[in-house]
C-alpha cells in the first residue's frame, strides 16, 4: 500500500531505512544488566543522498553501522536496505547493496595479498566474471595507477591504502555505502584528495553514503544532512545548514562550538563547551541522556525521554525546550546590542556605507560585529538590502529580526566581507582590518 501511495504520489522512497534500532549488551556475570550503545534510532536516506552521523566517542556511531551492514543484529526494531531486511541471516540478499569503508585503511587490508587479489576476491565470492576489466574501471574511477595492482598494502602509503579500500567496497555497484571516519587516519592534503574521488563516484554512480566522523568541517563538506548522536540516542536530525547554523539542541551547540575558529578575528566568540563526563550506559534510567551536562536541564528533562520536535522544514530536535531555547539566535542577546543608536552619516547616498543602517533600526544588527567609529557604534551587517554578507557560509536572512530585512548571524562577522559597496563588490580576502575598512573607496576594499 505504501508502495502505491508513493508512486502516485511521485515521492522518493528512502533507500535506507531504521525504525526504533535498539542494541543492548548483556554484561556477562550481572543478571538483568545491558549496555545500550543504540536505543531507540529512527531515520531514513534518501538514494543519492550523504547522511553525516556525528557525535563523542562511545555513543554508538559504530555500532549503528555494524548493524547496519548485518554485522551485528539488532535486538530490537527493523534496518531495511533497498526494502530489503538487514538480518545476520539474509546477508545474501543484501550483500551485493551496500558497502563499508573502515577507519584504518591498512588494518582492513589483507597484507599479504597484492591489491590484485584484494579487488578480485569480491568478485570471486559473488561469481562474477571479467574480474580484470572491471579492476581496470575501478582503479580508473578511483584514481589508482594500474603499476599499484602488484603490490601489497605495505608498500602504499595511507592515501593509497584508502582508495584501494574505496575501490573495493564499490567493485560490486552497490547502491549505498558506510563510510566509518575514511579520513581520520589520514593528513589533510591526502583527506581532501579521499573526500573528492567520495564526491565523484557519488556524482558518476549515484551512491548513498553513512558518513560517520568526528570532523564537522568534514561534515559540512560532505553531508547534505547531519544526524546527531549522544549515549545512544539521536539528538537532533535536519540539513547541513539546520544543524550548523540554526542549531536548536544544547549538545549540537557544544558540538559546534568546540571546532577551532580559522579566522583570527573569531577567537574572541563567545564558546559553549561541554561540562562533565559521558553518562553510564548501564541500565539507563528515563528522561534525556543528555540531561546531566545540560546547562538548561529541567525535572522534565530528568523524568521523560523527550520527543522529536520538528522546529522547521524537516529539522527534528529531541529536546523538551527546543522551541523555548532558540539557541542559535538568542534574540534577547541580539536587543541588547541593538540598543545602542547612532545616526546615519550626513554624506548617506554617496561612498561605501550606502544602505548602511543603524543599531537597532528595523532588522537588527549582528551579534558581535559593533565597531567603535568616530561617529558613533555602528554595525557593518545591518544593511537595508538583502545583500549584505558576500561570504558563501553566512546564514542571511534567516533569522527572527527584520521585515524583510538582511542580517548576518554570525558570532563574529568580517567587516570587510560585510560592506555593501554600489557596485555590490566587496573584499573577500578575510584579512581586512577596521582601519583598512575606514580606508575603502568606493569601488570596493583598497586591495
Amino acid at each position: 500500500m505504501t508502495s502505491q501511495n508513493n508512486a502516485t504520489t511521485g515521492a522518493v522512497t528512502p533507500l535506507v531505512e531504521l525504525r526504533d534500532v535498539r542494541k543492548l549488551f548483556p554484561i556477562k556475570g550481572k543478571k538483568d544488566s545491558a549496555v545500550h550503545a543504540v536505543d531507540g534510532v529512527t531515520f531514513d536516506i534518501m538514494p543519492g543522498e550523504t547522511l553525516g552521523l556525528v557525535g563523542e566517542s562511545g555513543s554508538g556511531k559504530t555500532t549503528l553501522a555494524k548493524m547496519l551492514l548485518g554485522l551485528l543484529p539488532a535486538t530490537s526494531g527493523s534496518i531495511r536496505v533497498g526494502g530489503v531486511d538487514v538480518t545476520c541471516r539474509n546477508r545474501r540478499e543484501y550483500r551485493d547493496k551496500m558497502g563499508a569503508v573502515f577507519q584504518d585503511p591498512a588494518s582492513s587490508l589483507n597484507p599479504r595479498w597484492t591489491i590484485r587479489e584484494i579487488l578480485r576476491r569480491p568478485l570471486k565470492v559473488n561469481h562474477i566474471d571479467g574480474a580484470d576489466e572491471l579492476i581496470a574501471q575501478t582503479c580508473e574511477k578511483v584514481g589508482l595507477g594500474a603499476e599499484l595492482l602488484d603490490r601489497r598494502p605495505s608498500e602504499l602509503s595511507g592515501g593509497q591504502q584508502q582508495r584501494v579500500s574505496v575501490a573495493r567496497a564499490i567493485m560490486l555497484r552497490p547502491e549505498f555505502l558506510v563510510l566509518d571516519e575514511p579520513t581520520s587516519a589520514l593528513d589533510v592534503s591526502v583527506q581532501a584528495q579521499t573526500l573528492n574521488v567520495l564526491l565523484d563516484l557519488q556524482e558518476s554512480e549515484g551512491l548513498a553514503y553513512l558518513f560517520i566522523t568526528h570532523n564537522l568541517s568534514v561534515v559540512r563538506y560532505m553531508a547534505d544532512r547531519i544526524c546527531v548522536m549522544y549515549g545512544g540516542r539521536v539528538m537532533e536530525v535536519g540539513s547541513t545548514a539546520d544543524v550548523t547554523e540554526r542549531y536548536a539542541h544544547p549538545y549540537t551547540r557544544g558540538l559546534v562550538s568546540s571546532v577551532p575558529p580559522l579566522h583570527p578575528s573569531q577567537r574572541s566568540r563567545e564558546r559553549h563547551t561541554l561540562k562533565g563526563d559521558v553518562p553510564s550506559l548501564v541500565n539507563v534510567d528515563d528522561g534525556c541522556r543528555f540531561a546531566s551536562r545540560c546547562p538548561f536541564a529541567t525535572e522534565k528533562c530528568r523524568a521523560e525521554n523527550p520527543a522529536g520536535v520538528e522546529v522547521s522544514e524537516g529539522h527534528v530536535v529531541y529536546c523538551h525546550r527546543a522551541l523555548e531555547l532558540a539557541l542559535a539566535y538568542r534574540p534577547q542577546s541580539l536587543r541588547n546590542i541593538c540598543r545602542a543608536r547612532a545616526s546615519v552619516p550626513s554624506d548617506r547616498g554617496r561612498g561605501p556605507y550606502v544602505g548602511m543602517r543603524p543599531h537597532g533600526h528595523g532588522g537588527g544588527a549582528c551579534r558581535r560585529a559593533c565597531i567603535a567609529w568616530p561617529r558613533g557604534p555602528r554595525c557593518l551587517c545591518a544593511v537595508r538590502r538583502p545583500r549584505a554578507c558576500l561570504r558563501p557560509a553566512c546564514p542571511c536572512a534567516r533569522g527572527p529580526f527584520g521585515r524583510g530585512d538582511s542580517c548576518c548571524r554570525q558570532l563574529v562577522c568580517d567587516p570587510c566581507a560585510l560592506l555593501a559597496v554600489p557596485a555590490r563588490r566587496a573584499c573577500l580576502h578575510g584579512t581586512c582590518d577596521v582601519d583598512d575598512i575606514r580606508r575603502v573607496r568606493r569601488g570596493g576594499c583598497i586591495r
